[in-house]
């Protein structure tokens, strides 16, 4: 019976240090969930105020008028650690749309139109640190996706 007792107060305290051992872990990592997405709002956050004030300082507004209107979205790519912005705008039967790093201020990629026809006379992305043609509003899309999203 003392061989039977002293076997299960190993085990027992085998137990208790395995439920202790996972508590504090998991403790440890909802903590630095928390954490984790406190900063990343906060680059969030940061990444709007840089686009808002990339797109008001380069002399664009976001007022519509009866000839167009121009507006942007931007987005922190946790991946890439950037803040991007995509710019729209749109007047007379002329589209244009770009695709910028916000904080290094470097043009990703363009796409113009200035036909009705919507035509795409002019379409180029970054690839690495050279430019190369692109054929489609759907190519230069999915480009930007690239960015835009994670």
């Amino acid at each position: 019976m003392d061989k039977w007792i002293k076997e299960n107060k190993i085990t027992t305290a085998i137990i208790v240090v395995l439920v202790v051992v996972l508590g504090v872990g998991y403790l440890i990592t909802k903590n630095s969930r928390v954490v984790s997405n406190t900063a990343d709002f906060d680059l969030q956050q940061k990444c709007a105020k840089a686009a808002n004030d990339f797109y008001t300082n380069k002399g664009w507004n976001t007022n519509s008028d009866a000839l167009g209107s121009n507006d942007y979205t931007n987005h922190w790519n946790k991946t890439l650690n950037k803040c991007f912005i995509e710019i729209s705008l749109f007047s007379s039967g002329k589209f244009e749309n770009y695709l910028y790093d916000v904080l290094g201020e470097v043009e990703y990629g363009e796409i113009r139109s200035f036909s009705e026809k919507g035509t795409i006379p002019s379409c180029s992305i970054k690839i690495e640190t050279n430019f190369k043609d692109c054929k489609t509003q759907g190519e230069f899309d999915d480009f930007v996706k690239l960015y835009m999203e994670d």
